[in-house]
């Protein structure tokens, strides 16, 4: 509850990706418990979420070959029961991520105005289709190693890993449900930055950050393979508790640094400021005087106060004068009467 990822994107706004980690956690909990019927319905959840769930929803089935193969190498009867896996567990999420992942696609592309699956544009440097793409990674292998080692995907990858203590990466079998969404990110035009840690983007990875950050703890606690924790535990006074005091003091610092915490703390102690003050009571003013039933196109403090109406737009996109990527002009609907305009968003 205090990882400053959570926090950010549950800030930046309302998203359909809030639900992502609650059903992917629960489909891991009813993975490790083996009870097939849950895994099987929080996987549908999972995939009701977004579709690109599906790629991580796949991926699932990729640790069940892992976990399937470690088995099938242990000798003791015991041992192999607890990591061997039916071939159900790896069918189900393999075949159900593809086949939904491709009809959601395809749906979202014959509503797509442009008429094809508008989000390939973040990999025009690739191509201009989901095939252009993979080819276009092969065909320029170095332009891809350039753009894959920038210095915002460091900061991304910090970002990401510091509020787990870097735990995630001593047992990364579960960080096998990151690779969609990474290569997603890596990928596109832009590419990894630490914007990627203030919205809610980090949800596709925090997930399996936490598994694999539980899994090299509790691994660490029965003497496993974590020898760095046991190699800094001997050299400490006080040890193990040292360890655990200076991981509590880290994860503390990383979610101070990287989370709103600070700005919330500012706020507790010494209030809002009288700017703020004065902001929020011309909102309310000018909010009261909308007629309910009004076409309104607002700035971005406005929309969830108005949000519910039936005809609202988003005034942003009417400064820049085109829609999203730039595909076309955009012009707002004639039942829209009324604007309310805040100045910061226009200079911005």
């Amino acid at each position: 509850l205090l990882n400053p990822l959570l926090w950010n994107a549950a800030l930046f706004e309302f998203h359909a990706l809030a639900f992502a980690p609650v059903f992917l956690l629960a489909m891991a909990v009813a993975y490790r418990q083996r009870r097939f019927g849950w895994f099987l319905a929080f996987l549908i959840g999972a995939l009701a979420v977004r579709e690109d769930i599906a790629l991580i929803v796949i991926m699932f089935g990729v640790v069940a070959v892992i976990d399937r193969w470690r088995g099938a190498r242990i000798s003791s009867p015991s041992q192999k029961r607890g990591s061997e896996r039916g071939f159900a567990w790896i069918a189900a999420p393999i075949i159900l991520g593809i086949t939904w992942f491709l009809i959601a696609s395809h749906v979202a592309a014959a509503h797509n105005l442009a008429g094809h699956y508008k989000y390939l544009i973040y990999y025009g440097w690739l191509g201009d289709s989901l095939p252009a793409v993979f080819v276009g990674a092969m065909v320029h292998p170095l332009r891809v190693l350039g753009h894959l080692f920038a210095l915002g995907n460091l900061d991304m990858f910090l970002g990401l890993t510091m509020p787990f203590a870097f735990l995630a990466l001593l047992r990364p079998k579960w960080l096998l449900l990151t690779l969609p969404p990474l290569a997603a990110v890596l990928l596109n035009a832009a590419g990894g930055s630490d914007l990627i840690m203030s919205l809610h983007y980090n949800l596709l990875f925090l997930p399996a950050l936490a598994l694999a950050s539980m899994d090299a703890f509790f691994a660490w606690r029965a003497g496993g393979m974590v020898r760095l924790w046991t190699w800094i535990a001997r050299r400490l006074p006080g040890s193990p508790h040292a360890v655990a005091i200076i991981a509590l003091v880290w994860v503390l610092a990383a979610a101070w640094m990287l989370g709103p915490f600070s700005g919330i703390a500012r706020i507790i102690v010494h209030g809002a400021s009288a700017g703020d003050r004065a902001r929020r009571a011309a909102y309310e003013s000018i909010l009261a005087q909308v007629p309910r039933d009004a076409g309104v196109a607002a700035s971005y403090a406005a929309l969830p106060h108005l949000a519910a109406r039936k005809m609202i737009a988003n005034i942003a996109s009417a400064y820049l004068g085109v829609t999203q990527f730039a595909e076309r002009p955009y012009v707002l609907p004639v039942e829209v009467t009324t604007l309310v305009i805040d100045a910061r968003d226009a200079r911005s």
